[in-house]
């Protein structure tokens, strides 16, 4: 997709999400990576905190706003249909407005919130949960294989994580693409990627609905896990997804370091957000 002077050799960057070098695909904006399909932005351009805090600022998400409710309407159905009322859930990343938990407390669910920027009570974080869900934010990680990887060791046996985002795939130009213009978008996610996460750190599915994705962890030792109420016609098992040359655990997955990165450029820190239909849904 871009051009590259053949004077010099072009630019790789480690993939954030499986390290593999990845050459630019869009300009010298947007990398993509060989392995697992996953499109990011150069580390040398990602905003500064308060810079990318202004930016979320800016949402209007409001839970008595029609539209926004219809907007997120997809996640809230896809956590219902799986889950009784009662259970309990935590919102990843919750933004301003965590209209979504808004919701799912009207329904009888009960959820907590955890936000870096506007909830930023990490005793969320110390707990397990029959479910975390992620709400149009994990297009902003920096460092997506360690987020996961703390998504998922928030999960009790058998819990599940709901994620909505924007999946790219082959008929999106991606020049026009609005998705890419928002520049807290950091990690753009295929239907490749997303099986690779579930691969890399031990979801037993991922179960892709539009732009709804849900990962399960493996049922407690006995039990069988209840079947979701998503089409399971693109679900694949992790299995049968990539398969990296080396299976990550949790622990073992670290944000690339300066050692890794052309230039001595370092991703900042992660930083999960929430957006709106403000930056169009």
């Amino acid at each position: 997709m871009t051009t590259q002077n053949t004077d010099h050799p072009a630019p790789q960057f480690p993939c954030p999400l499986c390290r593999t070098p990845s050459p630019a695909y869009y300009s010298d904006e947007y990398y993509r990576c060989p392995a697992c399909e996953g499109i990011f932005r150069n580390p040398g351009r990602l905003l500064s905190p308060d810079a990318e805090q202004a930016r979320y600022e800016r949402h209007q998400n409001n839970p008595d706003d029609p539209g926004y409710r219809t907007f997120v309407s997809p996640l809230v159905a896809a956590i219902t249909n799986h889950l009784p009322p009662g259970s309990r859930g935590l919102d990843f990343g919750a933004g301003p407005g965590p209209v979504v938990s808004a919701m799912l407390r009207e329904q009888g669910y009960r959820t907590d919130l955890y936000d870096p920027f506007f909830h930023p009570d990490r005793r969320p974080l110390e707990q397990t949960w029959d479910f975390v869900f992620c709400c149009e934010v994990i297009e902003h990680f920096y460092h997506p294989a360690h987020e996961f990887a703390r998504l998922y060791s928030l999960l009790r046996p058998g819990a599940p994580l709901f994620c909505m985002t924007n999946i790219h795939t082959d008929d999106i130009d991606f020049p026009s693409w609005y998705y890419k213009d928002d520049e807290t978008h950091t990690f753009i996610y295929r239907e490749k990627t997303l099986h690779t996460i579930a691969r890399l750190i031990g979801f037993t599915t991922c179960t892709i609905n539009g732009r709804v994705v849900r990962f399960d962890t493996p049922a407690p030792a006995g039990t069988v896990a209840g079947a979701g109420a998503m089409d399971p016609a693109r679900a694949l098992s992790p299995a049968k997804a990539l398969n990296p040359a080396k299976t990550l655990n949790p622990g073992e997955i670290a944000p690339i370091t300066k050692a890794e990165s052309p230039a001595g450029v370092a991703n900042p820190g992660a930083i999960p957000r929430a957006e709106g239909p403000d930056v169009r849904p």
